[in-house]
């Protein structure tokens, strides 16, 4: 998409409702159901949630249809249903951090939600948590490396340590080893486009919150890294401004400045 989720997702939905329009011969049904995802999926990106569930509901009987549904259903306050599905390990982890994020992060008065997220997230990713397993890295017994290194893995590392930073868990044992695993992918992987890039940046940020007041001198280094990379991502062209200037963008760079702000607040060789 190159960071153009509105343009994209113009182009998808019109590439749609053509598909839709024509014969099994000339538009597969796979091929239909690709493009209403990737509209859905533009859409999600976009902002733009009520066309991204309109999408996500003529898709979900397949399995990356349900879990952008499901993405949907967490982003409009909803927590969506603890079923199984046959699904591989990353759409089965990212099901799972899905719905963790919506019993961690539910709509209201945060103060009131310490408690139930805690024992949400240790009850998913503390040491018998089944999205622990799903996320462990291979070293660590999780799957073979092929599926254990991956761009959606490496995601969701970064994301299930957010979540855990944003929720004032940072403090947890298993936080640390998530987000450094999730820099290791990244550094293997090299992913491109302003899609991706943002993990980094983001995954340093949680890690500097993570560590802060234990070792504020490698906190303030990985912030001030992270600052760095914000800068890097908004070089990469328009496509990658207007990613950093969606909604979303701008909550990632506010998350950074203020773990930055807060670090340096409560770190005494700051003050002095």
């Amino acid at each position: 998409y190159g960071g153009r989720y509105t343009e994209a997702a113009e182009q998808f939905d019109a590439g749609f409702r053509s598909a839709s329009q024509s014969s099994p011969e000339a538009a597969p049904p796979d091929a239909v159901l690709s493009l209403a995802t990737a509209a859905g999926r533009s859409h999600f990106e976009a902002g733009n949630l009520e066309a991204a569930a309109a999408l996500a509901a003529k898709v979900a009987a397949t399995p990356s249809g349900r879990l952008l549904q499901e993405a949907v259903e967490v982003a409009n306050g909803s927590v969506p249903p603890d079923d199984a599905l046959e699904t591989g390990a990353a759409d089965e982890a990212a099901r799972r951090l899905n719905r963790l994020i919506a019993l961690a992060l539910p709509d209201g008065d945060a103060s009131s939600s310490a408690t139930p997220a805690r024992d949400a997230l240790e009850a998913e990713l503390g040491p018998s948590g089944q999205l622990a397993k799903l996320l462990a890295p291979a070293a660590d017994g999780g799957a073979d490396d092929a599926a254990a290194r991956s761009l959606p893995m490496m995601a969701l590392r970064s994301s299930a340590g957010q979540l855990a930073v944003a929720t004032g868990q940072g403090d947890a044992p298993w936080v640390r080893p998530l987000l450094v695993a999730a820099l290791k992918d990244f550094e293997a992987l090299q992913p491109a486009g302003p899609t991706l890039k943002p993990v980094l940046f983001r995954t340093l940020s949680a890690l500097g919150s993570c560590i802060g007041e234990a070792e504020p001198v490698t906190s303030e280094g990985l912030f001030r890294s992270a600052l760095d990379h914000v800068d890097a991502v908004a070089t990469k062209g328009p496509g990658a401004i207007a990613a950093l200037d969606s909604p979303r963008g701008r909550l990632w760079r506010a998350q950074v400045f203020l773990g930055y702000a807060e670090m340096l607040a409560r770190s005494s060789s700051a003050t002095r």
